[in-house]
């Protein structure tokens, strides 16, 4: 199926119903996803393999060609002579907005792209297997991008940005097929390790296929690098017009606002708000006043992911209700703005927290709250400024 088929899919699709408030099953907090805060639920200073079991049917590399590098989308404005108007008019009971943008009587627009930039596909099956997730969990199955559209959805999806949580090299070759195959995955965030000897070679190998958008890295790997001051591999990423996603524990914000003046052409996408546990307490100063930190730098953007597993540490339920979640989306929507959040899932982990529908609603019927541009940047343009993804 090509990409305008999945845009005519979403522009018909009809909003299904929620299933809120649903308990966390016994052993979450054993759960060992990268995703999940460090600190708590990984082993310090462990480090992962980088290469899989030998396999004489190891995966090729995708063969695509280097593209030229990615440039701002430009508005084609018409010359002396416009055409006709022939933009779609409002249907019955639609309102129209500014440019016959029509909303629906729920206050939401009748066409709205979303794109999920926080899933991750796996397939235990192949031959070398995975190294994560573990086996005898829930997440032990092959996940793909039809099975999130499988999903009963608050609003339908119109693409996604896949994150590699594997560290194996080759994953990022295997991401990259993915997306070949398969038009709805807009983008691949890519696992390279910082300190490799071989990161500028790969780089430039993976950056080669235009839907390769960046990497991710952990925020304890850029710690160690701002406090060493070296910049090199951060501004090779710059230079590849890629971004930098980082994952960690609620001191990551900080350590983002150390590293963005150094580097201010890199994109610096922060996970998952940090990774704070969310409460009916009010959110942690510490927190707030790094995220404060990290937003007074222009290129420092924000995913607002993971917002269920957040509430759902050390086996409580994940909340339904949005007033729960509000402190902490204020607490990072108004020092971003509406140009600096974007939206993630962090599917399929999020499952073991509430469904997909719960934690899409919360966060779209938050962001529907601050507007409809705003709603608009939040499900898909901020993450076009960010990643500077294509569409297929």
């Amino acid at each position: 199926m090509q990409r305008r088929e999945f845009l005519a899919t979403a522009q018909r699709g009809i909003a299904a119903s929620v299933t809120c408030g649903l308990a966390v099953p016994a052993g979450l907090a054993s759960v060992t996803h990268p995703d999940l805060l460090a600190t708590r639920f990984a082993a310090p200073n462990s480090q992962p393999p980088t290469t899989p079991p030998a396999n004489p049917a190891a995966r090729a590399v995708t063969g695509q060609p280097a593209a030229a590098p990615d440039k701002p989308a430009v508005t084609e404005k018409s010359a002396a002579g416009e055409k006709p108007d022939t933009r779609e008019k409002p249907a019955a009971g639609e309102k129209p907005t500014a440019g016959n943008d029509a909303v629906a009587a729920d206050g939401y627009p009748v066409k709205l792209e979303i794109i999920d930039c926080h899933t991750h596909f796996y397939d235990p099956g192949r031959p070398e297997g995975v190294p994560w997730p573990g086996k005898g969990t829930s997440l032990y199955r092959t996940v793909l991008p039809k099975d999130l559209r499988a999903l009963t959805l608050f609003r339908p999806l119109t693409g996604t940005i896949v994150v590699e949580a594997s560290p194996w090299v080759e994953d990022n070759a295997w991401l990259l097929a993915l997306a070949a195959r398969d038009p709805f995955v807009v983008g691949v965030v890519g696992n390279l390790q910082l300190g490799d000897p071989e990161f500028a070679a790969r780089l430039k190998r993976f950056a080669a296929d235009r839907r390769y958008r960046g990497i991710r890295v952990s925020s304890s790997a850029v710690k160690e690098r701002v406090e060493r001051r070296e910049w090199r591999e951060f501004q090779q990423l710059a230079d590849a017009n890629l971004a930098l996603d980082v994952n960690g524990g609620p001191d990551t914000p900080a350590i983002l606002a150390r590293l963005a003046p150094q580097v201010p052409e890199l994109r610096i996408v922060l996970n998952h708000i940090g990774n704070v546990r969310i409460t009916a307490a009010a959110p942690p100063a510490d927190w707030r006043a790094g995220i404060a930190a990290a937003a007074r730098h222009p290129n420092v953007f924000c995913k607002i992911s993971a917002l269920v597993e957040g509430a759902a540490r050390d086996g409580q339920s994940a909340p339904g209700e949005l007033d729960f979640y509000r402190p902490y989306l204020d607490a990072v929507w108004d020092p971003f703005g509406d140009e600096r959040v974007i939206y993630g899932s962090n599917w399929p982990v999020s499952e073991r927290a509430a469904s997909y529908s719960t934690l899409q609603q919360l966060a779209l019927e938050y962001a529907r709250g601050r507007g409809v541009p705003a709603l608009r940047n939040f499900c898909a343009e901020n993450s076009q400024r960010a990643y500077r993804w294509r569409p297929s």
